[in-house]
């Protein structure tokens, strides 16, 4: 998701124009805008800085964190590559230990929207994955797609003990 950070509101107290250099995270070089645009697409805390000049002075670097946290599972979903294996993260209102799922999750085959095409199979996790918990409610489960998938659209069923099901439509390449 573009974030845009901003700093139109300094000023040089001689009225002189400023520059701008901003330090960003996988960047090569400072940015020099007033407003750039990132794009952090992994859940984690990132530092920028940014320090101002009006050519004869130059302001002490200011520090910030931006915190990217993961998405929830409504939001999941998108294109990916067949036959690799995709984290998905959950949360359950209650606490159910290692035991969240109502049902063993279900690939379905399926249309963009979501509609069905095709009959529900069980979906599989790679070799000894299982259910990880991260905290209270939070938890990830990694499913095994298949290469053969490769031009097709499959939703993912999730049925969940708080009583909510969650289907994410993944596209695969």
């Amino acid at each position: 998701m573009p974030l845009q950070l901003d700093d139109g509101k300094s000023t040089s107290p001689t009225g002189a124009p400023l520059t701008y250099s901003w330090d960003l995270p996988d960047a090569q070089n400072p940015n020099t805008d007033v407003r750039p645009t990132i794009t952090l697409n992994q859940p984690g805390l990132y530092l920028v800085s940014l320090t101002v000049s009006d050519g004869a002075r130059r302001s002490v670097p200011d520090w910030a964190v931006i915190t990217v946290v993961e998405r929830p599972i409504a939001e999941q979903g998108g294109t990916v590559n067949a036959g690799r294996a995709i984290p998905v993260v959950f949360t359950v209102k209650g606490e159910y230990g290692m035991d969240a799922f109502s049902a063993p999750p279900v690939s379905v085959p399926s249309r963009a929207d979501g509609s069905s095409t095709g009959p529900a199979v069980p979906a599989e996790t790679p070799g000894n994955s299982a259910l990880t918990r991260s905290g209270t409610g939070r938890y990830q489960w990694v499913w095994k797609t298949d290469k053969a998938w490769a031009g097709t659209t499959r939703t993912l069923v999730l049925k969940l003990k708080d009583g909510t099901e969650h289907r994410v439509v993944y596209q695969f390449r």
